[in-house]
C-alpha cells in the first residue's frame, strides 16, 4: 500500500491518500527510475512510455504528485485505446529536486472511452485496490551515482558467508532442515535485492549516457554560437576598420578638394569677382588660354603679383601631392603583403589578429588608409555605390579645375 499526499483541484483540500495495488495490472513504464541531471542550465526532463497490457481493453490513467509545481507532465492523463506505447514527458522546474518528492501513476480499465474523466470523480474509486498504482522512482544523477557506488562497495565486517552458517549450526533433524529452509528465503531475498540493484545500475547507465549524449549535443550547439557570434564580429570590425579608413580619406578630400575663395579675390568689388568666376566657366576654352585671360583680369584689377604667387603656392602643393601619391603607391605592395600575412596567420587568435592589424594602420596611415579604400570600392556590395560616387567626384574635381 502506498500513501501521499493528494490536493484536490476543486476543494483545494490536501489530504493523506493511501493506494492499495490491485492484483491484475493494466499498465505498464518501460522504467520506473527516474534520474534528473539538475547540473543542466535549462530545466531537466526524462521521458517514459506507458503501455497497456495486451488485451487489457480501454484504459484510463493519470499521473499523481505531491509536488505538482516542481513537476510539468505532459501529457499527465489520457485513455489508453490499443498496446501502442504513450509518451510521457516529465520535467523537473527549475530543477529544483526535494528527496521528499513522489510520483505515481494510477490507472483502471473502463467499459467505455467516455469515462476516461468521470471514473476517477466516482465515490467507489476510493475502495481499496479499485485501480493500479505504479511507484516511480525519483532522483538525481549525482544522488544515484553516490547510491550505486555504496551498492557496489559493501561493507565486509558485516558479511558473513554461507559456509560460516552452516558450520556454525550443530542442529540436526527438523531444527536442521528448518535452518537450511531460512537460509533458503535469506538467501533468495539477498539475490532478489542484488538483481533489483543490477537492474537499478543498468537503468542509471542508461540514463547517464542518455544524459551525456543531450550534453554533447549541447555542447556543440554552443560552440556553433560562438563561432558564428565570434565570425560576425570580425566581420563587423573590418567594415569598422574600413569606414573609419575611408571616413579619414574623405575628410582630408574635403579639406583638398573643397572650392577655396583664392586669397587675391579679398578686397575685390563684387563685379571684379563675378569677371574671374566667368572665366573659369568657359568650358570650351583651353586651361593655358584660362590663365592668359586670368593674368590680364589680374593686371586689370592691380592683383598680378598676388596671383601669380597663388600660382605658385598651387604649384608647390601639387607637387606635394604628387610626391605624396608616388610614395604610397611604391610602398602600397609591402603593406598589402603585410596585411594578408596578418589575415592569413591561422596560429593567432582573433584579437591579436585585430591588434596587429591596428599596429599596421597606425605605423602606416596613408598606405593602410588606401588600401582600405581600394578594398571598400572594390567590394562587391558597394560596386554600384563606387559608380556613383566616381561619377559624382568627377563632375565636382572637372568644375573646380575648369
Amino acid at each position: 500500500m502506498i500513501s501521499i499526499l493528494y490536493t484536490s483541484p476543486k476543494t483545494q483540500q490536501t489530504k493523506i491518500v493511501l493506494y492499495e495495488q490491485i492484483s491484475t495490472p493494466v499498465v505498464f513504464l518501460d522504467q520506473t527510475l527516474l534520474v534528473f541531471d539538475i547540473e543542466q542550465s535549462k530545466n531537466a526532463s526524462q521521458t517514459i512510455n506507458i503501455s497497456r497490457v495486451p488485451k487489457a481493453g480501454l484504459v484510463s490513467f493519470r499521473f499523481q504528485t505531491n509536488a505538482p509545481t516542481r513537476y510539468i507532465v505532459s501529457p499527465n492523463c489520457g485513455v489508453l485505446e490499443n498496446d501502442k506505447p504513450v509518451p510521457i514527458r516529465i520535467e523537473l522546474v527549475e530543477n529544483r529536486y526535494n528527496p521528499q518528492h513522489k510520483l505515481i501513476v494510477q490507472a483502471i480499465s473502463i467499459p467505455t472511452k467516455e469515462q476516461w474523466k468521470t471514473i476517477w470523480e466516482d465515490p467507489k474509486i476510493e475502495e481499496p485496490g479499485a485501480f493500479q498504482t505504479i511507484w516511480i522512482e525519483l532522483g538525481t544523477t549525482l544522488m544515484s551515482l553516490e547510491q550505486t557506488l555504496n551498492l557496489a562497495d559493501p561493507s565486509e565486517s558485516k558479511g558473513v558467508s554461507v559456509v560460516q552458517l552452516l558450520n556454525a549450526s550443530n542442529t540436526k533433524g527438523a531444527g536442521r532442515v528448518k535452518e537450511l529452509q531460512d537460509l533458503k528465503a535469506m538467501l533468495r531475498a539477498d539475490n532478489e535485492t542484488l538483481q533489483k540493484n543490477v537492474e537499478q545500475t543498468k537503468n542509471l547507465k542508461n540514463v547517464i549516457e542518455k544524459q551525456l549524449k543531450e550534453r554533447t549535443a549541447e555542447a556543440k550547439e554552443l560552440q556553433e554560437k560562438e563561432e558564428k557570434l565570434t565570425a560576425e564580429q570580425d566581420r563587423l570590425n573590418a567594415d569598422l576598420a574600413r569606414d573609419e579608413s575611408e571616413l579619414r580619406i574623405l575628410k582630408e578630400r574635403r579639406g583638398d578638394n573643397c572650392k577655396i575663395i583664392p586669397s587675391f579675390l579679398k578686397g575685390l568689388s563684387t563685379d571684379a569677382r563675378k569677371e574671374y568666376y566667368g572665366i573659369l566657366r568657359k568650358a570650351n576654352e583651353t586651361i593655358a588660354q584660362q590663365k592668359q585671360q586670368i593674368l590680364e583680369w589680374a593686371g586689370k584689377h592691380n592683383v598680378t603679383d598676388k596671383v601669380k604667387k597663388f600660382d605658385e603656392d598651387l604649384k608647390k602643393h601639387q607637387m606635394e601631392v604628387k610626391k605624396n601619391v608616388t610614395d604610397v603607391l611604391s610602398a602600397l605592395p609591402k603593406i598589402h603583403e603585410q596585411f594578408l600575412k596578418i589575415v592569413e596567420d591561422e596560429n593567432q587568435s582573433h584579437n591579436q589578429m585585430r591588434h596587429k592589424i591596428e599596429e599596421l594602420a597606425r605605423n602606416h596611415t596613408k598606405e593602410f588608409d588606401a588600401l582600405m579604400y581600394i578594398s571598400t570600392h572594390l567590394h562587391v556590395h558597394h560596386r554600384r555605390h563606387h559608380k556613383r560616387h566616381v561619377k559624382k567626384h568627377s563632375k565636382k574635381h572637372a568644375k573646380h579645375y575648369k
